[in-house]
């Protein structure tokens, strides 16, 4: 989120002296290393899931992976993951264009983790009497 804002400001407000290209060249390698602990922690969560014989953990995580929301996920795995990994190509990490499309889509991926928290954790409980989808309903009221 740094770097969405402090791209558009250095450019707008003439900053290149002080926001340099080595600092968004850095912000760059963190942003990376971030997304590696990041997907690290998503491997250890399924690892666990998987491994800890629980039926509640391990339907949690084939629910995640093959459920209604299965897309909502994936591309939570994609923008959080795999788009980072962009960034250990210096033309993407030097770039300020490609940083700032970058750091959008990884924004969108912590939007898109938060979803899956809330609402795939509301849309399937331990009763499947309270199983539900959650819709928009276009056109009422």
């Amino acid at each position: 989120m740094v770097l969405m804002l402090a791209i558009p400001i250095r450019k707008i407000y003439n900053l290149e002296d002080f926001i340099t290209d080595r600092h968004l060249q850095n912000s760059a390698k963190v942003m990376l290393a971030t997304g590696w602990i990041v997907a690290y922690g998503y491997a250890i969560e399924a690892f666990s899931g998987w491994y800890g014989g629980n039926r509640y953990d391990q339907t949690l995580l084939w629910n995640r992976l093959h459920g209604p929301y299965a897309g909502v996920y994936w591309m939570l795995l994609i923008c959080n993951i795999f788009i980072p990994q962009l960034l250990w190509i210096r033309k993407m990490r030097t770039n300020p264009v490609w940083l700032f499309m970058i750091s959008f889509v990884i924004l969108v991926g912590m939007w898109l983790e938060r979803f899956v928290i809330v609402v795939l954790s509301l849309s399937r409980d331990f009763l499947t009497s309270s199983w539900g989808m959650y819709y928009q309903r276009v056109g009422t009221g």
